[in-house]
């Protein structure tokens, strides 16, 4: 736990701080005057609320004093503590306890000496798997809140994401996201506010959810630079980013709203801009009744919905008709697919762009076996997340450099299962699911994980298959070497019938022999035409 940790001073200057985390690659700086502790602050938050305005600095100097003040805040909140002899359970049972992402470590003498994330946790517990002794099934037992958490957030946004497909309004689209993040969420009042652009500066309820209906009527919000404007909604409208109050019952930026919150029994509150590019379109206000909510992650889950709050609304704004309605939320299903297969490719560097290679390889097979437009589109978007129940393999697996044992290679084939649990919760109007789960399956029920036969298998998992296989053989990994793409034409070429589809193994080796297939440009624009169309529409 004790890793190499970079400190920094309480005053040291803000562009030395945002050097050390940008030349650093890390993710926490600890704050020490004379080896006493005063806090954290993590890149997440310089960038949020401190890098924006450093840059303005230079045209706006009278800032600097307002911007010291907000880092000096951040950098001063409370942090807990742990021994560098703690156990893995006794930190797993503190992060549990108090809900937060980050805790310094501490030697005897209680000096700063690192800090642990709660990822760095879970990557512990991980390493466990199959082989869990007596403690560290207890400390798996007490990592659950932990894990049941990310699922559920995992959960929340995929349903606002259906939301995207069903909602026909804009109304509509509010009451379905709020109901969802009151029932889902566990929030006890949510609402939705939009800031007008008249004299007062005055900020309108658009729509609310949850047990105090009545907590709006009455209250007076602004975002220009009274009272009535310094709370986390105002500050959230000038700033155009997330405000975020922990203990609303003792803020002073509170005082015009404190009397309602204490009679709903509210402790935190959280409002986070729905912005489209740099237009802000409306902001998502959230509320609890437990102090210290709204750590990190959550707020990384709310941001998360308010960004497609901003893009559906923005569809409707933009859309004439249900063809272009339609050609938008596909081009959104695309920027999430390609969001998530990144998500995988940061846990193993080794084969970067692997999936983007098979998903352009499969588009090409598409196009000469004429598959339409609509098709093509999800097997794409498949062949670009076919891998992603990797993340539940763990890395030290991924990038062995040596042979796997049987164990290992079984943890290795649950990625199809995993993969598949991961994106049944979104409402994909092609096979997604299927193409992940299926993509190891052979015509003669050699493959897994259930070693289904010939027509069992559906065609894009049939082409993923097959893409699949020559993009690995011909590219390098950490246990073997690169073969030959003619080795690799050759391998599917003799299972051509008994494991692959002839059809598809035909089409493969005509893509290769066709002189204007570039196998390692993976950012020519090969995706179906109608994502082309939506692209340059977005842009006129």
């Amino acid at each position: 736990m004790s890793k190499d940790t970079v400190i920094i001073k309480l005053n040291d200057d803000l562009n030395k701080v945002k050097e050390l985390f940008l030349d650093n690659r890390i993710h926490h700086l600890l704050v020490v005057e004379k080896d006493q502790l005063y806090g954290f602050i993590s890149d997440r938050d310089f960038l949020r609320a401190i890098s924006p305005r450093l840059d303005t600095l230079a045209e706006r100097p009278r800032d600097r004093a307002t911007l010291n003040k907000k880092a000096h805040q951040i950098m001063t909140r409370k942090v807990i503590t742990l021994s560098k002899t703690v156990s893995v359970d006794e930190a797993v049972g503190v992060f549990c306890q108090h809900n937060i992402s980050s805790i310094a470590i501490v030697d005897a003498n209680n000096k700063p000496v690192g800090i642990v994330s709660w990822r760095d946790i879970l990557r512990v517990i991980n390493s466990y798997r199959g082989k869990l002794s007596v403690d560290k099934g207890k400390v798996l037992s007490q990592a659950l809140p932990i894990i049941a958490r990310a699922n559920q957030s995992f959960s929340l946004v995929a349903s606002c994401r259906k939301v995207l497909s069903s909602a026909l309004s804009r109304s509509e689209l509010f009451d379905k996201i709020l109901t969802l993040l009151v029932e889902k969420g566990g929030y006890p009042f949510v609402w939705i506010a939009s800031p007008r652009n008249d004299k007062d500066k005055t900020v309108l309820p658009l729509a609310q959810a949850g047990e105090a209906s009545g907590f709006l009527n009455g209250a007076t919000h602004h975002w220009g630079n009274d009272v009535f404007g310094m709370g986390p909604v105002g500050m959230a409208i000038k700033t155009r980013e997330t405000a975020v109050l922990r203990n609303i019952q003792n803020h002073a930026d509170y005082k015009p709203w404190r009397d309602k919150a204490i009679e709903h029994g509210y402790h935190s509150t959280a409002s986070i801009p729905c912005k489209f590019g740099n237009k802000l379109l409306c902001v998502l206000n959230a509320f609890s009744t437990k102090p210290s909510s709204f750590a990190n992650k959550e707020i990384g889950v709310l941001e998360a919905v308010a960004s497609d709050i901003a893009h559906a609304i923005h569809g409707m704004r933009m859309a004439k008709d249900k063809k272009t309605a339609e050609t938008r939320l596909r081009s959104t299903y695309l920027q999430t697919v390609e969001a998530m297969a990144l998500t995988i490719e940061a846990r193993d560097p080794i084969t970067t762009g692997h999936q983007k290679r098979v998903a352009k390889l499969a588009l090409k097979i598409a196009e000469k076996l004429d598959w339409s437009e609509e098709r093509k589109l999800g097997l794409y978007l498949g062949g670009l997340i076919h891998d992603i129940g990797k993340i539940s393999v763990p890395v030290e697996i991924l990038t062995r450099d040596g042979s796997l044992n049987g164990a290992e290679t079984e943890v290795v084939k649950s990625h199809c299962q995993h993969g598949k649990d991961i994106v049944s919760g979104i409402d994909f109007p092609w096979p997604i699911a299927e193409i992940i789960y299926q993509h190891h399956e052979r015509l003669d029920g050699s493959g897994y994980p259930r070693g289904l036969l010939d027509r069992e298998i559906i065609p894009e998992a049939r082409i993923i298959a097959v893409c699949d296989v020559i993009e690995a053989m011909s590219s390098p990994r950490m246990y073997r070497p690169r073969r030959s793409l003619q080795s690799a034409l050759t391998e599917i070429k003799e299972g051509s019938g008994k494991l692959y589809d002839t059809s598809v193994v035909n089409a493969c080796i005509e893509t290769f022999n066709d002189e204007t297939f570039d196998w390692n440009d993976v950012e020519l624009d090969q995706k179906p035409g109608y994502v082309k169309i939506a692209e340059s529409e977005s842009s006129s």
